[in-house]
């Protein structure tokens, strides 16, 4: 077996590993980001179909918190355009400008069961939240089987949360929703969204490498410290030697390669486990 050095080791090459790697290598750790699919983004990338260029996943790129200040951080390029209004829909021959307070209206339009809904959006801005385990489909939207509302709820968890609507924990979307200037300040790539993505990676590549096409096989731990990742590149497993690992390939995922003992046992402080979120996108 090949076996390589390196000072970090990211599993995943999603929006929250892309940062992750970037600033790692930009802090000056040589960093190899492995990812088991042939393409940088995760659940919001893009894809050539028939000469097209076609985002999939997630298409929207939130600008602001620690996401804009990766890329101001590591000197990458984050190529959004904005577009006013940011956010409309049209029903009914109205157009309904959401970011401008148009939330009400529009659920208003679409069933009668609208306050119902709304009554858990005012219950999630006083604190009151469900718990993380029922998504929007049941846990915020309970009361209608509008075709349309749930239309709605599975448009916004693809476009900003990379997931089906019952992936998510209602707590979740809800939290996201009632949060001051939540899905406002918002963009595109022209490029697609992989262009973002690429951006981040030519900072990686500057320290470091990243390895598409490579699935993590294992973990290796020893007393609860992280000695290296086991891949297969080529058909062929490689051992990288590393003291850092952070994975973004999700935790089930993550406790499958490393093991579920390890994760029961106290952990040394350079084995990083990263579960990072989609892109609020």
């Amino acid at each position: 077996m090949t076996v390589v050095q390196t000072d970090a080791v990211v599993i995943g090459a999603g929006a929250g590993g892309l940062c992750a790697a970037a600033r790692l290598a930009h802090a000056g750790l040589h960093t190899i980001v492995v990812d088991d699919k042939d393409r940088v983004g995760g659940r919001a990338s893009t894809e050539e179909i028939e000469g097209f260029t076609v985002n999939i996943g997630a298409i929207a790129i939130e600008l602001g918190g620690v996401f804009e200040e990766t890329f101001n951080t590591v000197g990458a390029k984050l190529d959004i355009r904005t577009p006013e209004p940011a956010s409309s829909f049209f029903i009914d021959g109205k157009l309904i400008d959401v970011g401008r307070g148009g939330w009400s209206l529009l659920l208003g339009q679409l069933t009668k069961q609208a306050s119902r809904i709304l009554e858990k959006f005012a219950d999630a801005r006083a604190g009151n939240l469900p718990d993380g385990r029922h998504p929007p489909k049941t846990g915020s939207n309970p009361t209608t089987s509008n075709a349309s509302v749930h239309a709605i709820f599975r448009n916004l968890c693809a476009a900003i949360f990379a997931c089906n609507a019952d992936e998510l924990p209602a707590r979740a979307f809800l939290t996201y929703f009632t949060s001051k200037g939540a899905f406002k300040r918002f963009g595109f790539c022209p490029q697609g969204t992989i262009g973002v993505w690429n951006a981040l990676a030519s900072v990686i590549k500057r320290n470091g490498d990243i390895w598409l096409a490579t699935p993590a096989v294992e973990i290796h731990t020893i007393d609860g410290r992280v000695e290296g990742v086991t891949v297969v590149r080529d058909g062929q497993k490689i051992r990288i030697n590393t003291d850092l690992v952070i994975s973004n390939a999700g935790p089930k995922a993550t406790v499958a390669l490393g093991g579920e003992a390890v994760f029961l046992k106290p952990m040394s402080s350079r084995y990083a486990t990263g579960f990072a979120p989609p892109p609020t996108s």
